[in-house]
């Protein structure tokens, strides 16, 4: 089961409990100080919040930062008529639309990975989500809701296994403190909090967008730990980087634990990262919804910056080379052989010139005709023709995208000496043996105590490298450059010890920005001495020219606008 709170609809433009409680504060402590709330523009400012914090300290009958009340009080202080309370928050849903983790959300549903969901908010995100056509259609059935006037039909829902099931508890207490309202909305509150407590003795648990400060929320997961068996798939609490749970929750992971079930705090991104996260693997099978998702991600706008009047350009520099040409179309051939890896395993010997997939249309793949079909000659290969590569599939993992990646990492290295490592997909490319370099090179990893490549121990050996990485951004295409060090066992094979992280961790602890700039612009001028300005890389060597990129030697870097 799922449990969402106010945290996973931030990404659709609700703002969470902890944003109001700051506005409330703000409000409040300008009306008293008798000054603009414009004088405060972000609420996330520390100073700002040790200022309204410290003031309000000293008034008496308001509970102290991070009581489970702060929220209740402050707004009710701010906004005593409940009806001005409804209106100020009706207005802050007006417009809003699921986010993309919604839309991923209500896909999870429809694979049936996601069954039932529990949530204290009261926005209608994830019911707007499962109504989008493309969802709809693929949903068992439509989405059952249970809330406050009906709560008894929790039970039935659940016991007739109607998924997809979301359940809302005291949505309508948001106004509200819940002891302020009527004994029969209590207990209609009490009959879904059972229920909750019931299936968290059957089911495993997730938690996402939720403080654990809501107490009637927190005694009703305590409730569930006196079942048999609390939470006997796991109890999971995600939080964001760095966050520090409330009491209440380590309290209850701890003692879950105890228990005997398998329970832990989990860091995230946000609720949309999460969601997409698990979306991935199943994207392909659902496509008219991943490009649903595609679609509502939220577009890149420009961020004012305030320079110094002694800064020079670029102030921001990247590690990405913009592609502006790549192949449009690959071979795609039928042959009888069954699996991606199966066709990979047979082109692995010969991956200096072919780069080869499996798609429903057939064999898709970089390579000359006559190498394909002397490879897959023991598979019958016949009815070659060209396939298109579709820019819209490049924002995101697909057999075409690994393709380019095989021919333009394979073509670096057929062309420049360097050599691809043998995991991580070859997509680390690293020097093995120093003539590769130019005197000039080494004489620049020299000054950052490097020799290019050398020999740790007998059992370990540095390479200068770099990891290569295609994204699709802003509707282009770039390969970005991250010099790193590679270690291998003997100049070639990967190097199998668990220290391999601290081994190649240590020489570049100390290269900072200067250096790393100084390492990115060597790696930079070296693939330019071999492939010219712009780079024209050709895979699988220049007299057969099966895949063709040209890539800027400019790094992207930011501008005024």
């Amino acid at each position: 089961m799922w449990f969402l709170g106010a945290g996973a609809s931030v990404g659709a433009g609700l703002p969470s409990g902890g944003t109001l409680l700051w506005e409330f504060k703000r409000a409040l402590y300008c009306t008293a100080q008798r000054v603009p709330p414009s004088r405060f523009p972000d609420f996330n400012d520390p100073a700002f919040q040790h200022l309204v914090q410290s003031y309000f300290d000293t008034q008496p009958g308001l509970p102290p930062s991070g009581h489970d009340e702060e929220y209740s009080a402050y707004f009710e202080t701010y906004l005593p008529d409940e009806r001005d309370r409804r209106r100020f928050l009706d207005r802050r849903l007006q417009g809003c639309k699921p986010s993309y983790g919604h839309l991923c959300f209500a896909a999870l549903m429809s694979l049936g990975r996601v069954r039932l969901a529990w949530t204290t908010n009261f926005d209608q995100l994830i019911e707007k989500a499962c109504s989008h056509a493309a969802i709809a259609d693929k949903l068992p059935r439509a989405l059952a809701v249970a809330s406050l006037e009906q709560p008894d039909k929790a039970s039935d829902l659940i016991a007739d296994e109607a998924w997809p099931v979301l359940i809302k508890l005291h949505g309508d207490f948001f106004y509200r403190k819940l002891k302020n309202v009527k004994q029969e909305l209590q207990e209609q509150d009490a009959t879904l909090r059972y229920h909750l407590a019931e299936e968290c003795g059957r089911r495993g648990l997730a938690v996402i967008g939720f403080s654990g400060r809501d107490e009637s929320v927190m005694r009703t997961l305590r409730e569930a730990l006196d079942a048999k068996t609390p939470f006997p798939h796991g109890l999971f609490w995600f939080v964001r980087p760095g966050e520090t749970p409330a009491p209440a929750v380590i309290e209850l992971i701890g003692e879950t634990k105890r228990k005997g079930s398998q329970a832990g705090i989990i860091e995230v991104g946000t609720f949309d990262e999460l969601m997409a996260d698990l979306f991935l693997p199943h994207q392909e099978s659902l496509s008219d919804i991943r490009d649903l998702v595609k679609d509502s991600r939220p577009k890149r706008d420009r961020i004012p910056i305030t320079y110094s009047s002694t800064a020079t350009w670029p102030v921001l520099r990247s590690n990405a080379l913009h592609i502006t040409a790549y192949p449009a179309t690959c071979t795609v051939f039928d042959a009888a052989i069954g699996k991606t890896s199966e066709v990979r395993a047979l082109a692995a010997p010969h991956a200096r010139d072919l780069a080869v997939s499996r798609r429903k249309a057939g064999v898709v793949a970089f390579g000359t005709r006559s190498k394909l079909s002397e490879v897959f000659a023991p598979h019958n290969p016949s009815a070659f023709d060209r396939y298109p590569i579709e820019q819209r599939r490049l924002r995101y993992d697909c057999p075409e995208l690994g393709l380019l990646y095989h021919a333009l990492a394979q073509g670096i290295a057929n062309r420049t000496g360097l050599y691809r490592s043998q995991n991580a997909k070859g997509r680390y490319l690293f020097a093995p043996e120093t003539k590769v370099f130019t005197q000039q090179e080494l004489g620049i990893f020299s000054k950052l105590k490097s020799k290019g490549v050398w020999r740790l121990r007998p059992d370990a050996v540095l390479h200068e490298g770099f990891r290569l990485a295609l994204d699709f951004r802003d509707r282009r295409f770039w390969m970005l450059v991250e010099p790193t060090i590679v270690v291998t066992a003997d100049g070639c094979a990967p190097y199998r010890g668990t220290d391999r992280s601290d081994i190649a961790r240590e020489p570049l602890v100390t290269r900072y920005n200067r250096q790393r700039n100084e390492v990115l612009q060597l790696w930079i001028r070296f693939l330019q001495r071999h492939f010219g300005s712009p780079m024209c890389i050709a895979f699988p060597s220049e007299t057969n020219r099966e895949a063709e990129f040209s890539i800027s030697t400019v790094t992207a870097y930011s501008r005024k606008a």
